[in-house]
């Protein structure tokens, strides 16, 4: 005789294992080792429908200070794009956009790892602000070149 699951629990199932397929193993991942940070926005852009790239732990270093001012240009984009998460975070936000990420990976270059934190989180205008004013302050020529004598 055979035994039927009752609707309730494939339900339950359904509820516990389709979220953990989202923080779990992504189906592409990108090469940290060769990849800069604009090439993983464009990665994360182009696979937006996956909603979350986790990262298992934070790579040190990896955003340098090149990439700084095209990430800059990039915090008023409202493209659509993954959002990425620390693996050990217990909060998923599925979806971004390339502003957002963008803030994000400048975070990890003041911080000297990325992820700085768990999750990307939503760039408001003050953060924005915040950005661009530690842009001037820390990347305008006379800093570049030191202080005149």
């Amino acid at each position: 005789m055979k035994r039927k699951i009752p609707s309730v629990v494939l339900v339950l199932l359904s509820m516990i294992l389709v979220p953990a397929c989202w923080a779990g193993e992504n189906l592409d991942r990108f090469n940290f080792s060769s990849g800069s940070p604009l090439e993983f926005l464009a990665f994360l852009k182009i696979n937006r429908t996956q909603k979350t790239y986790t990262i298992h732990e934070p790579i040190l270093n990896w955003v340098k200070t090149e990439h700084i001012s095209s990430l800059v240009t990039l915090l008023e984009s409202e493209d659509e794009c993954m959002a990425v998460v620390l693996e050990s975070s217990s909060r998923i936000r599925l979806g971004s956009t390339i502003g957002d990420e963008a803030a994000f990976l400048i975070a990890g270059f003041r911080a000297g790892k990325y992820p700085a934190s768990l999750n990307s989180e939503r760039l408001g205008e003050t953060k924005k602000d915040e950005i661009l004013k530690w842009q001037a302050d820390h990347f305008s020529i006379k800093h570049i070149q030191g202080p005149e004598m």
